[in-house]
């Protein structure tokens, strides 16, 4: 489809005006302008496709980071089921061991070692909640 081909148009007054003014501004016949809108409309729809391809890659990043940190977080909560199952094992194995196998709850007495783990267990919350919002702050492009 290479060279020329005649075409006869009809466009309404406006259209018509801004096709003869952008001529005379441009210097070039209506024939080039008009070669040029479709150029200008196909690099247009060129920009729409990369646009939409765009969306879709940072959607995939998005999707992608997400699912990182849902993994960490599934890690960290593995990590504390685990912990947690291994101190059920190891009371169990105390109450076995002992005659009397009731219970002294924390909130009749709590033991010197239990005040020491509750106090490592709070030291630990706050340093993660810290961490997190740190990270938190890092992420949302605060980082220094």
């Amino acid at each position: 489809m290479s060279g020329t081909h005649r075409r006869n148009l009809y466009v309404n007054q406006g259209t018509n005006d801004f096709i003869n003014e952008a001529c005379e501004e441009r210097g070039v016949s209506p024939g080039k302008f008009v070669d040029y809108l479709v150029q200008e409309y196909q690099r247009m729809k060129q920009t729409e496709l990369t646009g939409a391809h765009i969306s879709e890659l940072i959607s995939d990043n998005v999707h992608q980071t997400f699912d990182d940190a849902f993994k960490r977080l599934q890690m960290s909560e593995n990590r504390i089921d685990k912990k947690t199952s291994i101190l059920v094992e190891m009371m169990n194995g105390i109450y076995i061991k002992q005659e009397d196998q009731s219970c002294a709850t924390t909130d009749i007495f709590a033991s010197t070692g239990y005040e020491q783990a509750k106090e490592k267990v709070e030291k630990d919350i706050d340093l993660m909640r810290r961490n997190k919002l740190d990270w938190q702050h890092v992420s949302a492009g605060g980082g220094d």
